[in-house]
């Protein structure tokens, strides 16, 4: 009788390591947030990589550029992002396929927190121009995590 206790009680043990170890083994290679990452930009914005296709602007007040941001560059003030508009049944290589046929372009003012969207190459130089958007630094792709980013 005190065998077949011990038995069960080193059975349960068993039992109990192996589905703990299955569990953190599931959660390690079932975890899609292993490759995301976040690039943080001036006055608490930043660019969030969710997943392969959702790559947005956030910030700390609220404010939110949509997915998919191919590219962005930045100074101290302004953020300006080149993003294509996509779908939730939108694959990664169907966001690639869109760029940069159908890409546009963003200005955030990180200071009044105005978002302008869905300027083509033309308007968005005139509006550098107006707004004096100067001293970006190089445009930073983000199909790669990026230099900085956590």
């Amino acid at each position: 009788m005190l065998n077949t206790y011990r038995l069960q009680k080193s059975f349960v043990k068993a039992i109990i390591v192996i589905g703990i170890g299955l569990f953190m083994l599931c959660n390690l290679f079932s975890c899609a947030g292993l490759s995301d990452w976040e690039y943080e930009l001036p006055q608490g914005y930043c660019i969030i990589r969710v997943n392969s296709c959702d790559i947005h602007i956030g910030s700390n007040n609220g404010v939110k550029v949509d997915r998919f941001i191919v590219s962005f560059c930045y100074n101290d003030r302004y953020v300006c992002a080149k993003r294509v508009e996509v779908s939730e049944n939108d694959s990664y290589d169907d966001i690639m396929s869109m760029v940069p046929d159908d890409a546009f372009y963003c200005i955030v003012d990180t200071i009044t927190n105005k978002v302008y969207d869905r300027l083509n190459t033309k308007q968005f130089e005139e509006l550098c121009t107006e707004l004096e958007v100067y001293n970006l630094c190089d445009w930073i792709d983000t199909t790669t995590k990026p230099d900085g980013a956590k």
